[in-house]
């Protein structure tokens, strides 16, 4: 504490009176240098740092000033404080009160004078910064196949303040191809969201980068990167002979598999036969590892025999990438199907057996049998008709078989019947066949050419005539006078014929008896009159 000594009142009027009498003293005592000086005490009362709070960003700066006041409240003039930041490493404050934000938190700023101290509390925001979910990327496609698909990232401002006019700007790997991969934003301003779509139906199988920049004037910091990377895989197929066919009885052949691409990990693949009844490849999965990825495997295609009349098969077998098990690069990878030719060995055919090895039948009713069936599984029903050349020598039932995928190799009688008649004909041959009605039945066997069975029927009809006499009066039956009187007789044949019959009628004594007419004719017609 500085003593104050001079009284301003009492010691005023002194002096005003003494200078009248003792000037040429006090002229002599000014100039011999002899000075008179009034001395005060003060006392600090408080220093006032202004503003008592801010709010900085980082880098931003703020300018500080201290007022230093006496006991009383008033401001001393030509006070000059010293600068302090209680933590640098977030304010940084130079001896002018300029304070400028290093890193994001709270601290103090201090103004000390004389042991007296003012303080302001400083708070530091995050600059803005672009903040983006990930800073990479992988992105899977197969050769061919579809695009993946598009790949949406949150762009956010992880610091303080506003995040605006943001761009974007995408560079692709050098040396590779340029223009498969596209980053949009929704919004110049953050939040917003980065679009990536990559664009691969003209790459071939192999692995890709490229990288996107977003940039702000907002971000100091700015650009930040986002890596990009593109994996196209793909699966080989090579068919012996640049086809896949078999027989159904046991034939085989067979096509190559590898991987366009090397993988990070395992790759297997399941080998799907379409109809397992015609065709079966083995094995029935291949696994490919990093360290033999672009070696061939074999599949194997065997025909399977069986009896349907189906025509020569096209059937797919499909190999499949098996995702849970397979390297993620390989699971876009779309289905290849082999196409494989089973060459078909069942010709469509039906049988049509006789008993015994021939079909005969009688007259007199003595039926045959005939056994149908067909010789191989149809598609659909198959429908024989029965017919025959001649229905007054035979019969046959039924006249017509149906025949269907469940009951084709079940045999069907055809009872043969012989007709009777009263011509003598002797035993006649009748053809009996069997064919297929186009119109009902299964395509493949709408060509085939009619079965035919040669059946025999017994003739029960002799040759014969007979010769009735009436019953004239007398006594023989036939009985006639000498005076002309007369009598008759009538004659007919015992079956019918086959052409006209003649019968000649001849008194063995035309002296005696005379007969008229003298000829007899029977036709077919008229035989049995």
């Amino acid at each position: 504490m500085i003593s104050r000594r001079s009284r301003p009142g009492v010691d005023g009027q002194r002096l005003s009176s003494g200078l009248a009498r003792c000037l040429p003293l006090l002229l002599l005592l000014l100039l011999a240098g002899c000075v008179q000086r009034d001395v005060l005490s003060v006392t600090i009362g408080s220093v006032i740092v202004q503003p008592g709070t801010a709010s900085l960003l980082e880098g931003e700066s703020q300018q500080f000033t201290a007022t230093v006041e006496d006991e009383n409240g008033l401001a001393l003039r030509g006070a000059t404080v010293t600068w302090s930041a209680e933590d640098p490493e977030r304010v940084v404050i130079d001896a002018d009160g300029v304070g400028t934000a290093v890193g994001p938190g709270s601290t103090t700023v201090t103004a000390t004078f004389r042991g007296a101290v003012g303080e302001a509390t400083v708070t530091i925001i995050a600059a803005p910064e672009i903040e983006v979910e990930q800073d990479s990327v992988r992105m899977f496609a197969g050769v061919g196949g579809p695009p993946p698909p598009p790949l949406v990232l949150e762009v956010n401002n992880g610091g303080g303040g506003s995040l605006r006019n943001l761009s974007v700007q995408t560079t692709h790997a050098p040396g590779g191809p340029a223009g498969w991969l596209t980053a949009t934003l929704e919004d110049t301003d953050a939040p917003t969201e980065l679009t990536l779509v990559a664009a691969t139906d003209s790459l071939p199988a192999g692995d890709y980068s490229a990288q996107v920049a977003l940039s702000s004037p907002d971000d100091p910091d700015s650009p930040l990167l986002v890596a990009v990377s593109l994996s196209v895989a793909g699966i080989s197929i090579i068919e012996s002979g640049g086809g896949s066919a078999v027989a159904e009885a046991g034939g085989t052949d067979d096509f190559q598999v590898s991987l366009d691409a090397a993988p990070d990990s395992a790759v297997v693949i399941d080998i799907l036969t379409g109809n397992p009844a015609e065709v079966v490849a083995t094995p029935a999965t291949l696994t490919f590892l990093p360290t033999d990825w672009d070696q061939p495997q074999t599949v194997l295609l065997t025909g399977q025999d069986e009896t349907v009349s189906d025509g020569d098969q096209m059937i797919p077998v499909t190999l499949r990438v098996d995702d849970d098990a397979s390297d993620p690069r390989y699971q876009p990878v779309d289905d290849q199907v082999v196409t494989v030719t089973v060459v078909d060995d069942d010709a469509p055919s039906f049988s049509v057996t006789e008993t015994g090895g021939s079909t005969s039948v009688a007259e007199s009713g003595t039926p045959d049998q005939l056994s149908v069936v067909l010789d191989v599984e149809p598609l659909s029903p198959v429908v024989l008709d029965v017919s025959w050349s001649d229905s007054t020598e035979v019969a046959a039932g039924p006249s017509t078989l149906t025949f269907t995928p469940a009951d084709w190799a079940t045999a069907q009688t055809v009872t043969v019947t012989g007709v009777d008649d009263d011509v003598i004909d002797g035993s006649q041959s009748v053809q009996i066949e069997v064919s297929v009605v186009p119109a009902s039945s299964d395509d493949a066997f709408d060509t085939l050419a009619p079965e035919v069975v040669s059946v025999s029927n017994a003739d029960d009809d002799a040759a014969g005539f007979t010769v009735t006499e009436s019953a004239a009066p007398g006594p023989d039956p036939s009985f006639v006078t000498e005076g002309g009187s007369i009598d008759d007789f009538t004659v007919v044949l015992d079956a019918e014929p086959a052409s006209n019959v003649t019968l000649s009628v001849v008194s063995d004594d035309p002296g005696e008896v005379t007969v008229t007419p003298p000829v007899l004719v029977f036709t077919p017609a008229n035989w049995d009159t």
